[in-house]
Formats: structure tokens, sequence, C-alpha cells
């Protein structure tokens, strides 16, 4: 299942392998999604992402996963800090963007736990 039911992007909007002019955000940009799934009883968790962090002058990333009992709480943040970012910047801001799109489209994976017969 996909915890933020496709709100994240989809596809990093950075399509040029380089770049000789600014990337122009037109401000600084700041996302943050959250989610809170309950685990239906008869089922386990089988897969859930892990947890990273990317924080530097240009960007910062959080994306956490807390369990407890049949409850699973995702956060995910990102925050552009620049409104411009120069061309020698865009390797650097593509790679931000590819890691919103595969943290932001994470699965978590749950099955049905095996009975017992009698």
């Amino acid at each position: 299942m996909s915890p933020f039911l496709n709100e994240t992007l989809s596809d990093n909007p950075l399509k040029q392998k380089e770049r000789t002019y600014p990337i122009d955000m037109i401000y600084p940009k700041q996302r943050t999604f959250n989610s809170t799934i309950i685990i239906p009883e008869g089922y386990k968790v089988d897969f859930m992402p892990s947890d990273q962090k990317i924080n530097n002058q240009l960007f910062e990333l959080t994306y956490k996963l807390k369990t407890e009992d049949n409850k699973i709480d995702i956060s995910f943040d990102y925050y552009f800090k620049k409104s411009v970012y120069s061309a020698t910047d865009y390797s650097k801001i593509k790679f931000y963007f590819d890691e919103i799109v595969k943290k932001g489209n994470e699965k978590i994976i749950l099955v049905q736990k095996a009975t017992e017969n009698n």
C-alpha cells in the first residue's frame, strides 16, 4: 500500500542531463505529508521503508516511520531552502527530486498472518 495515496511527486520534474541556466523555484518550497495506517486484525507488516534524513545548505528531507501496536505513523517532509539554485547545483537538485519521488512512493507491504489449524 502507498501511505500517501499518490499525493507525492510521481516523476522527477528535472529531465535534462545537464543545465546551463539557474533553477528558479519561485520561492523556497516545503511540503509535509503525514499518514496513519491501521493494520487490520489478522495482518502483519511484511515490509516497511527505512527512515531517511538529508540536511544541508540546499535541501532537507525527513522520512520517519513509527509503529505502535497495530498502527503505523509515517511523516515525510522536504524543503528546498532557496528560491533560485545555480546551474552548478543542478545535479544535486535533480538527485534530491529523485529521492522525493523514491521515498514518497515506497510501499508498505502487509500480509495475512498464518492461521493455526487444529
